[in-house]
């Protein structure tokens, strides 16, 4: 399993600037290893199985996680397959998952990946 190492720091006071007024803090997260996060919403209409691809790009397969939003009955929601896509131009590679449902319905679930 991997892991990392995050801090939280203060981007306004990263350089000195001296102000006569402090300015408010803006929060910023530094890691020490390369995370990718990646969240997005997908629909179900009246199907039992939907594929998309996700937006980033990743050396291996992220871990991904599905939540049902809302109450969605005694239907079971899992994830069928991930595929590693080939090398595109712009370097990474696209992950296509396939999401699946226990019977047909008509709803959304949130969809998160990770990769470190």
């Amino acid at each position: 399993m991997a892991s990392t190492r995050t801090k939280k720091y203060n981007r306004n006071r990263y350089r000195k600037t001296y102000q006569p007024v402090r300015a408010l803090p803006v929060w910023g997260i530094r890691s020490d290893k390369e995370v990718i996060l990646e969240t997005m919403r997908v629909s179900f209409n009246n199907t039992d199985q939907v594929s998309f691809v996700l937006n980033g790009r990743y050396s291996s397969l992220p871990g991904v996680v599905v939540t049902p939003i809302g109450n969605i009955g005694d239907v079971n929601i899992f994830i069928s397959s991930l595929t590693l896509g080939s090398v595109p131009a712009g370097g990474g590679k696209a992950v296509e998952v396939v999401l699946g449902a226990s019977v047909s319905f008509e709803g959304e679930v949130f969809v998160q990946a990770m990769m470190i």
